[in-house]
């Protein structure tokens, strides 16, 4: 609108200056000039920057849900990558545990092995000795037989020469030295006789026994392969299954070490992603910093006594307290002038802020300014950037004369460093 009421007024007075004379269009000119600067002063073109302002709020209302949304994204990935992490570990600690089971069972495969080789060197020696017994006993049964044909030799001399007494060998003897003779000699058949037989049963006897030994032990060592085998048999199924679990177990942890990089490039991702979101955050607001004004006359010497944040309590208190704005301290009076365009949703008297007045921007973004001395507008007013909304003063909880200025963004405060100018707060 005012660009059309700009270009109907050139028009006009470019045709009525076409037959003035030069003096008379200078002065015109003069006119026109401090015209239009007066249209200007009564028609600002704030209308655009306000709706860019909106746009630009709006993007960055939506860039700061998008950087909350990620920061969600990444916590619950991180949360996911240590929780991987954790399994991952314990499948590890379980493989290891399950590799030295199994180390321990190719070992107790190998003992059995050695002892079923040693049984069979056993049975091998025991074969060896039962030769060498059958060799023994071969003999024995040649002696026996020798025996057996030397006592019948005996039998038949003790038959043919008849069994007499010794009173009658005495007397069939020529002299004492025969018959002495003849008695010893009776003597020795007989010890040899019983010698004969003596030794035939010992080595009868000897024989058996070693038959019975060789047979236990042979018994013996059958029954201990027989329980190795089966031991072997156990353990080797035990191996197998013990091959299938770590097998799994395996697969199991290059599955999640898969996980792992992959959720790994993901939090990588999100936090890219979210380096560039806080960078469109910082740009978008630094961009917002310029689309809000100082609230005082750019002429208006001031200065700063508290900014937002941590600062010590000024009533007294050496407790530690949070200011949720920056204090400007200027003389009681001072016009206090609309940061940027809105409605008024609030214009009160709080014991806390005195005289208040608060500006809706849109977009959950709000102004507030404090301890004014008197409120210019009205809830529901709409206004311009650069309006004075109110005046400085020290009403409610106030030490002097100053304007407590602050940002609201969705029900929170905000540093106002982020919408105005930092030079202002230097």
């Amino acid at each position: 609108m005012c660009k059309k009421i700009f270009k109907r007024i050139i028009l006009i007075m470019s045709l009525k200056m076409c037959s003035i004379s030069k003096k008379t269009k200078k002065r015109i000119q003069k006119t026109l000039l401090a015209f239009v600067l007066a249209l200007a002063m009564i028609f600002p073109t704030s209308a655009l920057p306000e709706k860019a302002e909106a746009s630009v709020q709006s993007e960055l209302t939506d860039k700061q849900n998008e950087l909350k949304q990620l920061e969600a994204k990444l916590s619950s990935t991180r949360k996911e990558k240590a929780e991987l992490l954790k399994k991952l570990k314990e499948t590890e600690g379980k493989l290891n545990s399950l590799l030295g089971e199994k180390t321990a069972l190719e070992a107790s495969i190998g003992y059995s092995e050695a002892e079923i080789e040693l049984i069979g060197q056993l049975v091998e020696g025991y074969g060896e000795h039962l030769l060498e017994l059958e060799a023994t006993l071969k003999k024995a049964e040649g002696l026996k037989e020798e025996k057996i044909r030397q006592l019948c030799t005996v039998l038949k001399y003790i038959y043919e020469n008849k069994s007499v007494s010794s009173l009658e060998l005495f007397f069939s003897s020529d002299s004492f030295s025969e018959y002495v003779s003849k008695k010893e000699h009776a003597k020795s058949i007989l010890s040899y006789q019983e010698a004969i037989i003596s030794e035939i049963e010992k080595t009868e006897s000897e024989t058996e026994k070693a038959y019975e030994d060789y047979e236990k032990a042979v018994l013996s060592l059958d029954e201990y392969k027989k329980y190795i085998e089966e031991k072997k048999l156990t353990v080797a199924d035990e191996y197998k299954r013990l091959e299938d679990v770590i097998l799994e177990l395996q697969g199991n942890a290059e599955l999640l070490e898969k996980d792992y990089d992959a959720i790994n490039s993901i939090e990588k991702d999100y936090a890219k992603e979210i380096g560039q979101v806080k960078i469109d955050i910082e740009e978008l607001s630094e961009y917002l910093s310029n689309q809000f004004r100082w609230p005082l006359y750019q002429n208006q010497s001031y200065y700063i006594s508290s900014y937002f944040g941590t600062r010590k309590d000024p009533f007294g208190s050496s407790s530690k307290e949070h200011h949720n704005g920056v204090d400007i301290v200027v003389p009681k009076g001072t016009p206090i002038l609309a940061s940027s365009g809105g409605i008024v949703t609030r214009s009160e008297y709080a014991s806390v802020f005195g005289n208040v007045v608060v500006i809706s921007h849109g977009n959950g973004l709000q102004t507030l300014y404090c301890h004014c001395k008197e409120r210019l507008v009205s809830v529901g007013d709409k206004v311009k950037q650069g309006d004075v909304i109110a005046k400085v003063g020290s009403t409610g909880r106030s030490t002097a004369p100053h304007l407590h200025f602050s940002f609201i963004l969705n029900g929170s405060y905000v540093n106002p460093e982020k919408y105005v100018a930092k030079e202002y707060f230097r």
